[in-house]
Parts: C-alpha cells; sequence; structure tokens
C-alpha cells in the first residue's frame, strides 16, 4: 500500500477486480493437473524449453507469493526469477499490483522487463540491477 497512490488504489478496486469467468478458471485447473498448458483442444500451445521467461514477484504479494511465482521456472529451462523487495535490493517490498502501477514501478521494474525483452532481441543493455 505504501506504494500505490490511494486515487489509483480505488480506482484498481472499483474497476479492476472482477470475477474470472469459469472457463478460464477451468483451463488453468487443467493447465495445473497437465503440468502443461494445452490448448482448448488439450494440445501443448508452445515448447517451454523454446521460451525465455522473466519471472518477477513481489515481496510481500499474498495473492502470488513469491515461492510460488518462483516455482514457474521449473518448466522454463530459460528462466530468470528476482523477488521485488527490500531484502533484494529494492526501495519498498512490492505487493501483487504495485510492480506495474505503483510509485516506484517505472524506476525500479521497468528497466528490469526493459533488459530483458531487449536481450531477446540481441539488443543489450545495462539499465537494470
Amino acid at each position: 500500500v505504501e506504494n500505490l497512490e490511494p486515487a489509483l488504489t480505488r480506482g484498481l478496486v472499483r474497476h479492476a477486480i472482477i470475477d474470472q469467468p469459469g472457463a478460464m478458471v477451468r483451463e488453468a485447473a487443467g493447465w495445473f493437473r497437465a503440468n502443461a498448458f494445452l490448448d482448448p483442444a488439450g494440445q501443448p500451445w508452445y515448447a517451454p524449453a523454446d521460451v525465455p521467461l522473466l519471472v518477477l514477484s513481489g515481496s510481500v504479494d499474498r495473492v502470488a507469493p513469491p515461492a510460488h511465482v518462483a516455482c514457474s521456472c521449473e518448466l522454463f529451462p530459460d528462466c530468470r526469477s528476482l523477488e521485488l523487495g527490500r531484502a533484494t535490493g529494492f526501495s519498498t517490498d512490492y505487493g501483487h499490483v504495485d510492480s506495474i502501477v505503483g510509485l516506484t514501478a517505472a524506476d525500479e521494474v521497468y528497466p528490469i522487463i526493459l533488459e530483458f525483452l531487449e536481450e531477446q532481441r540481441g539488443l543489450g543493455s545495462s539499465t537494470a540491477r
């Protein structure tokens, strides 16, 4: 909460939190059961080895705790995981949404994402930690 602007937080609560459609919940549940991301016909829609992944988790995220998020790397050989919080050198302990809309996100989190994307394009950068 310390990293969120109060008016933005109220707006998110009012407009961004919605019930998830049953079909989407069933699809996600199927992914967990199969331990793979499958299309509606039950076929894998990518090969994890072919997909580089950057996993960012908020150190105080109670919706998607860091340990649960970091385990995503078990499916992806080309995976980088980073916990966003004071213990890892950030100015604040990030929660669930403030890594994207928080007051410090543009200065601390966006450069990490940009560097990862530039690396995937072969451009490289030295802007992230």
